[in-house]
């Protein structure tokens, strides 16, 4: 029997001498059986075991019965050639002709042992990845109850692990859920599988508190030796909820805009996002136009290839053109196309935002001014031409006009008349003013023609040298003119000072009769900008018909009152307008007038 078991057999007396062995022993210790009878049990113990050995055994045989050996304690054997292993041993007393005996099985646990470690270490490594995990682990026994957590489902719920454990589990759900979990629960762990808990319902975790927080639960089932368990990850989502309602709100103010907005694939190019405003611009319905290529179904026409767009948008995050869609209806439109990069966390482009705006009716309204500017321009030159004729062709027979009064004066003054000298008197007054108006209409038509030749102006420097230029025209008047400090501009000087010069010379005109005349010339702010203005206090006007005043020709006072030729006003308005500024007048009758004008480009020097 002890030649057929198993495990190694020998048999020990009450002096702890071996006196039987079986085969195994040999093999499993290494001695012959001739080295082992007769030696002490010892001689197969490791040294730190072999000395306290000998009171173990002979407690043993002095009440013998059958039990293992160090029950809970590491035991080691020791072979011949000094190399040690893990064993189990099992004590059984025997009788024998010789007397009592004391009969142990040893066997060989070596394996055990290392696949007890893999385990060990697979247990621990399992432990660490639960407690690892970002979400938060429970394991519940057959019956429900909590088995063990990790440390985020502490986090998550504010129970401590020992508030939990041994606890059903639906101390973790709202009250409301507890009455139908307890079915659902038990018939998971009667069958379980690994799968998302309450597909498509809203689950919600509660906390030690009593406040609650939305969750996502995945189940997932564990085989043991102690049995199965069901295995519960939860993972608190109110933050990607949040992002979610955060992304809905958005989605929906994207809907509210007139722009055709547009999310493509940056690879193929495919139509992942289609907002209202694309619908409504090109005639596709979200469902018609999402999954196809947009350039196929809009029939793109574009001046770089789809792949360059997306490489200049993932370059410098955008890229802005114009292209050529189809509508569903067959229409071709033009757009302003601005193209973003969508990009993850790791920077790493996962989508092109495409922004489209309908340019298309703009275009044509551009076309029809820039027809409309070219019509405009020929017809100023023609214009410009037939005022250059009917001036050359006017000034002809003015001059022989003038000349015939001459000779009439010079050759037969003793057989004019009074009314005869004073007749040719009118003439050649009317003569001289009409070569005047001809002189100021030309000179009003090349004001649209000539180029600007901008500078810094000194309006106060300026404004002073005009005044002294008309000193002459104000002699002999009691005149107080005032020059107020003012601000540069950027402007063409050739033509402000015309500017100053008609407003200046209009001023003392009609303020002929006053004294003193008073006029002043200066600036100021008005709305934020720099205004300026010449001040008197002449005859005024009637604020009535102050739209009249810079028309050409638009005189508000008869030629006898005050001569002109009523285009000064006109010209002081056109070199404003091409100075990208405007001017206007306030006044009262007899309490004189304001004539303001502005210019863009004005210095804060």
């Amino acid at each position: 029997m002890l030649e057929a078991a198993p495990d190694a057999m020998l048999a020990v007396d009450r002096k702890g001498n071996i006196v039987l062995v079986n085969q195994q022993v040999e093999r499993l210790f290494g001695y012959l059986r001739d080295e082992l009878v007769g030696q002490k049990i010892e001689i197969l113990l490791p040294a730190d075991l072999a000395s306290v050995h000998v009171g173990h055994r002979n407690k043993f045989i002095g009440d013998p019965q059958i039990r293992p050996m160090g029950f809970g304690l590491p035991l080691a054997g020791r072979r011949k050639d000094g190399t040690e292993f893990p064993v189990d041993i099992s004590l059984s007393p025997a009788e024998s002709t010789k007397g009592a005996l004391v009969v142990a099985a040893v066997r060989d646990i070596t394996e055990r042992r290392r696949a007890e470690d893999e385990v060990r270490k697979i247990d621990e490594r399992f432990r660490q990845l639960v407690e690892s995990s970002p979400d938060g682990m429970v394991i519940l026994d057959p019956h429900g109850c909590i088995k063990q957590v990790n440390a985020e489902a502490e986090a998550q719920f504010g129970f401590t692990r020992q508030e939990m454990i041994g606890n059903p589990v639906e101390m973790l759900l709202p009250e409301r859920f507890r009455g139908t979990h307890v079915a659902r629960r038990d018939g998971y762990l009667s069958s379980p599988t690994s799968r998302p808990m309450g597909a498509g319902l809203e689950l919600a975790g509660r906390r030690k508190d009593g406040t609650e927080f939305p969750v996502d639960i995945s189940l997932s089932p564990l085989e043991t030796s102690e049995g199965r368990f069901g295995v519960a990850r939860i993972r608190d989502v109110t933050e990607p909820k949040r992002l979610q309602r955060e992304v809905r709100e958005k989605a929906a103010l994207i809907d509210l805009a007139h722009d055709a907005i547009v999310v493509l694939d940056p690879i193929d190019g495919r139509i992942r996002y289609w907002n209202r405003g694309a619908e409504a611009l090109y005639g596709y319905t979200e469902a018609e136009a999402t999954g196809h290529v947009g350039g196929q179904l809009l029939k793109r026409v574009a001046s770089i290839s789809f792949v360059d767009m997306v490489a200049k948008a993932a370059q410098s995050d955008h890229w802005d053109g114009r292209l050529q869609h189809t509508t569903k209806a067959g229409e071709d439109l033009i757009v302003d196309s601005r193209w973003a990069a969508l990009r993850d966390g790791t920077g790493t482009v996962t989508g092109i935002l495409e922004i489209n705006r309908d340019i298309t009716a703009r275009l044509q309204v551009e076309e029809a001014l820039l027809q409309a500017n070219q019509n405009l321009e020929a017809r100023a030159d023609e214009l410009e031409s037939f005022s250059s004729t009917v001036a050359h062709d006017l000034r002809t027979p003015l001059r022989g006009l003038n000349g015939f009064v001459d000779v009439l004066r010079e050759e037969v003054p003793e057989q004019l008349s009074e009314a005869a000298v004073d007749a040719m008197a009118e003439i050649r007054g009317n003569a001289i003013r009409m070569g005047q108006l001809i002189d100021d209409l030309l000179a009003f038509a090349r004001l649209g023609k000539e180029d600007l030749q901008k500078g810094d102006v000194d309006m106060f420097r300026m404004a002073t040298r005009t005044s002294e230029g008309l000193s002459s025209f104000m002699s002999g008047r009691p005149i107080e003119l005032t020059l107020e400090p003012m601000p540069r501009c950027q402007g063409d000087p050739a033509l402000l000072e015309h500017v100053w010069t008609n407003l200046l010379t209009n001023a003392i005109k009609f303020t002929a009769g006053r004294a003193p005349a008073r006029i002043t010339a200066g600036a100021e702010v008005q709305d934020g900008r720099t205004v300026y203005f010449v001040r008197d206090n002449g005859v005024g006007f009637d604020m009535a018909h102050a739209g009249k005043l810079f028309g050409v020709f638009q005189r508000l006072h008869a030629a006898e009152e005050f001569e002109g030729t009523g285009v000064g006003l006109a010209t002081v308005k056109r070199i404003c307008t091409r100075h990208g500024g405007t001017a206007w007048a306030q006044a009262a009758i007899d309490h004189g007038a304001t004539f303001y004008f502005t210019v863009e480009g004005t210095s804060k020097k």
